[in-house]
């Protein structure tokens, strides 16, 4: 049985570690998938860039069958190179991602569950799927891709467990599973004890504020906190 991790920021390449160290998956048996750019700096784990969960038109809706055949045999070929006759069980941040959906649909997939990605684990399900699911697809989807892109789901809710580092996360979800972090609370503590710490949302992917904006804002309150010798901040 191989383990599959599709990571597309540091959070879920930290929940996916405590995951592994909790359920004690061995080295040999995991695989990450990575997207947006997130890099997995323990080389010996098997690696593998994920395209298919960059953009929608890696996996696009198209009435022309023989589009839509050529990629799903491109997906089950590549990923034949990484697992190859392996059973998978899969760990996702969310199920709208098309290419997400081809992987818990494959053959080979036992079963998948969902871990912490950021602020959307702390929604209901109900509300994420009455947003940005809960839909039917199209009949060019459910033909080209042989039926392996069903209904539209943010979290579809026959997951087998949901991973999170807080008691928060996963309001209402059933099998929830509370990750230990003691060990990395401690480290944080020792490492960032008594500094400043400053959060922004998505304020630029957004484009509520442009970059030179930020910057100006950020500079007048290190002005008037001029206490402060370091500062971290994340967006």
């Amino acid at each position: 049985m191989k383990y599959i991790f599709l990571v597309h920021s540091p959070i879920t390449v930290l929940v996916a570690n405590l995951i592994i160290e909790q359920e004690q998956l061995k080295r040999e048996d995991i695989i990450f998938f990575t997207a947006r750019g997130t890099k997995i700096k323990d080389e010996k784990y098997i690696t593998y860039d994920f395209p298919y969960a960059e953009t929608y038109d890696a996996i696009p809706q198209t009435r022309f069958f023989w589009i839509s055949f050529r990629i799903l045999n491109e997906f089950d070929k590549n990923l034949e190179k990484v697992i190859g006759l392996n059973n998978f069980k899969l760990y996702v941040p969310q199920n709208s991602i098309r290419g997400v959906e081809l992987l818990v649909n494959h053959k080979q997939c036992k079963n998948f569950s969902i871990i912490e990605e950021g602020s959307a684990s702390y929604y209901p399900l109900q509300h994420l799927n009455k947003l940005y699911g809960n839909t039917k697809r199209s009949f060019w989807d459910k033909i080209g891709y042989r039926n392996r892109i069903k209904e539209k789901y943010f979290y579809r809710p026959d997951y087998e467990k949901v991973y999170s580092i807080t008691n928060e996360a996963f309001p209402g979800f059933r099998d929830k599973c509370i990750l230990y972090i003691d060990k990395i609370k401690s480290a944080l503590y020792d490492k960032f004890n008594n500094q400043a710490f400053l959060f922004y949302d998505n304020i630029l992917l957004a484009n509520n504020l442009q970059e030179g904006q930020v910057l100006k804002k950020l500079n007048e309150f290190l002005i008037q906190k001029q206490r402060i010798k370091k500062l971290f901040y994340k967006f």
